[in-house]
């Protein structure tokens, strides 16, 4: 298995925390699980993602983390497999007016933290902490 110690710790139970980055914090129950419950499985959907790109030898690329705002169940997807989707507790809990929007904000910090953690293809290594990925 591919780990690293940086990648999808928490700071609490219901905190995302991607490399150096608190990326956001899943407040609301859903589906008849708790919002502990929730971020654990997405803290290891972030692990199998970064193992699936570690494996394709490419590099995550910013536009391969997508926004689907369909309606009733906005989401992020990384390269096509579901990071999380926002649910109406999430927005309200979070202080968005709607779904969509907190959709939007959560896919930004998301595309941007996952990026400048994701492992490098050449060494299936990560990145250290606060290097340019783009620096030789």
């Amino acid at each position: 298995m591919i780990a690293h110690p940086r990648i999808a710790t928490a700071a609490s139970d219901t905190t995302i925390v991607i490399g150096d980055a608190e990326v956001l914090r899943i407040r609301a129950d859903a589906g008849g699980r708790t919002a502990a419950q929730r971020a654990a499985a997405m803290r290891q959907r972030i692990v199998d993602i970064y193992q699936a790109i570690a494996k394709s030898n490419t590099a995550l690329k910013p536009d391969e983390v997508t926004l689907d705002l369909a309606p009733g169940a906005p989401s992020v997807r990384v390269r096509g497999m579901l990071l999380l989707t926002v649910t109406p507790e999430d927005a309200k809990l979070n202080g968005n007016s709607t779904m969509e929007e907190l959709a939007r904000i959560w896919h930004v910090r998301l595309r941007d933290a996952m990026v400048k953690a994701a492992p490098l293809p050449e060494t299936l290594e990560y990145p250290s902490p606060g290097a340019n990925p783009d620096s030789p």
